[in-house]
């Protein structure tokens, strides 16, 4: 039996003589078979690279995403900056405080002169009205009822003695002739204008006190009269007048009182 070698592409393969002996064919066939089991097929061959070639780029492993640099730490502020921070702080939480300090005592301090303002008139001129109010209510029960148990001296005595402490009390506090000239033209039919009577020397203090009488009137005329007395102030209207003397209001009061007792 012979043999011979053929040459395909880089692969050989045998070539075996056809034999005339039955069994020699089969032993052939069956080595023919082996060997093309043992030959690598071309497209095995052709699917793997051969040695130092490159592997196809499908086949790299992709990049891996570059990681950020980190960036400097800023270092540590020093004992000097910490304690100029610290200072500074500490002046403006001052300057704060000193404005907001300054700020409610102003606001508390004209609320207080408000209050002592309007303290000091209550205690000046409360009194005063309503010493007044008593005498002249205390005179009306006399005059209602104890009229006729008291002898007509005494009575004169009281009204003199009333007199005496109203006059005392209007030297040191004249602005009550205002609170009873508002009463006066209160008491006026509203027809026109008003024209205050008064004594020069009480001119000036009616001129400061015009705007409230305006309130209740807007024709406010003054007039001057030597010849009333300084407690003296008449409040004349377009039909009528009023006096606003409170020692002429207590004549009159007497005045009713002896008409009747005289009628009694």
């Amino acid at each position: 039996m012979y043999r011979s070698g053929v040459i395909k592409g880089i692969s050989v393969e045998r070539f075996l003589m056809p034999s005339l002996d039955r069994r020699d064919s089969d032993n052939v066939e069956s080595e023919r078979e082996a060997a093309v089991d043992d030959t690598p097929s071309e497209s095995a061959q052709d699917s793997e690279p051969l040695e130092g070639e490159s592997a196809p780029e499908d086949q790299l492993s992709s990049p891996q995403p570059q990681q950020p640099a980190p960036e400097p730490e800023e270092p540590p502020p020093t004992p000097e900056e910490i304690i100029r921070e610290a200072q500074e702080t500490a002046l403006q939480l001052e300057q704060e405080a000193q404005k907001q300090g300054y700020e409610n005592g102003f606001n508390e301090g004209i609320e207080a002169g408000k209050n002592q303002a309007i303290a000091e008139f209550n205690q000046k001129n409360l009194p005063l009205l309503d010493a007044l109010a008593k005498i002249i209510e205390d005179l009306r029960n006399v005059k209602e009822g104890v009229l006729n148990t008291l002898q007509p001296k005494v009575v004169q005595l009281t009204l003199d003695v009333a007199k005496a402490a109203l006059l005392g009390e209007l030297k040191i506090n004249p602005e009550v002739l205002i609170r009873l000239t508002k009463e006066g033209i209160n008491r006026l039919k509203k027809t026109g204008a008003v024209t205050i009577k008064l004594n020069p020397a009480l001119y000036d203090m009616f001129i400061s006190k015009k705007p409230e009488l305006t309130e209740l009137n807007p024709e406010i005329l003054f007039e001057v009269d030597p010849a009333l007395p300084l407690e003296g102030v008449v409040v004349i209207g377009p039909l009528e007048e009023a006096s606003v003397n409170p020692l002429e209001l207590l004549d009159n009061i007497i005045e009713d009182m002896r008409e009747h007792d005289a009628g009694g």
